[in-house]
């Protein structure tokens, strides 16, 4: 448990996988799940950023950050409904969508980026 707490303390966006690679390198013959019950016990949790979903209330965006001339969207329903292209049009904002399953096109560099915030910058 000291071990798992240095870790956590030093590398606070470690998970039970990377604690687990850091302590089997330490010599320790431990299983994933065990080091998961021992965080789950001392309250840690890595850290790391929570789902940030598309908020609603375009207008408040629109009032706090000022009107783009382009905006890109993926192809759901709430970015196709009439009452939504129509308030585009009334701020003469252009919109740009993606192709159809085209949300998985960057899944990669989204995950290193991910990765590089939370663990160097």
């Amino acid at each position: 448990m000291k071990r798992i707490d240095y870790w956590h303390t030093k590398c606070p966006y470690f998970g039970s996988r990377k604690i687990l690679d850091k302590l089997r390198k330490e010599g320790y013959g431990i299983g994933r799940k065990k080091v998961r019950r021992l965080m789950c016990e001392m309250g840690i949790t890595a850290i790391y950023p929570k789902i940030n979903l598309s908020k609603r209330n375009f207008k408040e965006a629109v009032a706090s950050h000022g009107i783009p001339s382009i905006l890109n969207s993926d192809q759901g329903s709430q970015f196709t409904s009439d009452d939504y292209k129509k308030l585009l049009q009334d701020y003469g904002i252009r919109q740009s969508m993606d192709g159809k399953s085209r949300w998985a096109d960057n899944i990669m560099i989204e995950r290193w980026f991910r990765s590089l915030k939370t663990e160097a910058i």
